[in-house]
């Protein structure tokens, strides 16, 4: 069937996909109401020349596709309840880090004062043994 520059033909895999579709659209109809109205898809596709089969299978995809890869306020609350609980395991993750950091840090400040203390000792006795060499041959 032609319709404003469009070819229209049912085929067995329209068919196939009907019969395919139909339990899962049954399913998704009955568990949240359609925000999507199908019955009007169908109306507005007839209308124009498409075959009312094939318009409805048409109408059942659009319907999935819309619930399958839309998200509901339901989907984006639990998203949100997920992210919270990894925010918060991030955020103890990220605190023992930091305080594991610190304490390595604080060790190596500590550990570079007691040789630059040491190393400052060892130069002042140097010079002392140095100063007293040179009063001693004055």
């Amino acid at each position: 069937m032609h319709c404003g520059g469009h070819d229209f033909q049912l085929r067995e895999f329209d068919v196939a996909l009907a019969l395919h579709s139909a339990p899962r659209l049954a399913t998704l109809m009955r568990m949240q109401a359609a925000a999507f109205d199908t019955h009007d898809l169908v109306k507005r596709l007839t209308g124009v020349g498409m075959p009312e089969p094939q318009a409805e299978i048409l109408a059942a995809e659009q319907f999935l596709t819309l619930h399958e890869r839309l998200a509901t306020k339901r989907d984006l609350k639990e998203l949100e309840a997920s992210n919270k609980r990894d925010i918060k395991v991030l955020e103890v993750r990220l605190k023992h880090n930091l305080e594991a950091l610190e304490a390595r840090l604080k060790h190596s400040l500590e550990k570079q004062q007691t040789e630059a203390k040491s190393n400052l000792e060892a130069l002042e006795a140097r010079l002392n043994n140095s100063l007293e060499k040179q009063n001693t041959e004055a």
